[in-house]
């Protein structure tokens, strides 16, 4: 059975992605990552944040995604967020088990190239340069971000640990755009 799943990373990778689909041997983000490609299932993310519907399940594995693209642009040149959403077979997914605190939350990974044909909608959010000090303070302190940052991404990491900036602050600021999906030959 083929079903959504949503994945997200920086405006970087978008044109590899546009040309050769989702590869499972880029750099990661994290030190206990492998060489999967990390997704947010709509049915797991449903089923943990106990959603009441499918569109509301499909809403919160965006987030979820989107989220993961907010940590992606701590690393990247171009800070917006693209985010997949991705139709595969359930007999391909597995949990993802990175870490003991994916598993269960909705996160799930695929050992395989995702193939162009297989993304289904790219949104790419607005600039979002002006927040990745604060993308850059949530993550700075995690043993398992395996992102080398410099004194000054540091220092302005810190500047921003003390703002009063909520998950929903951000979302009110992101503005989505799709993106045009090339027709394969």
């Amino acid at each position: 059975m083929k079903r959504n799943f949503y994945h997200g990373t920086s405006a970087d990778n978008l044109e590899s992605i546009l040309q050769n689909g989702l590869s499972c041997d880029e750099i990661k983000l994290w030190n206990c990552s492998g060489d999967e490609i990390y997704l947010w299932g709509a049915m797991e993310v449903g089923k943990e944040w106990d959603c009441e519907t499918d569109e509301e399940s499909e809403e919160r594995a965006f987030r979820m995604a989107s989220e993961s693209g907010q940590i992606a642009c701590i690393a990247s040149k171009d800070c917006r967020i693209v985010v997949l959403r991705i139709e595969l077979d359930d007999s391909e997914i597995m949990p993802d088990t990175s870490h003991e605190n994916m598993e269960g939350r909705g996160a799930v990974c695929i050992n395989r190239t995702i193939e162009l044909s297989e993304i289904k909608d790219i949104k790419v959010s607005n600039d979002l340069s002006m927040l990745k000090g604060y993308f850059i303070a949530m993550m700075a302190d995690n043993e398992f971000f395996d992102v080398e940052l410099s004194r000054l991404e540091r220092r302005i990491g810190e500047a921003f640990k003390n703002a009063e900036i909520y998950p929903e602050d951000i979302d009110e600021l992101i503005e989505w755009d799709n993106v045009n999906i090339p027709a394969i030959a």
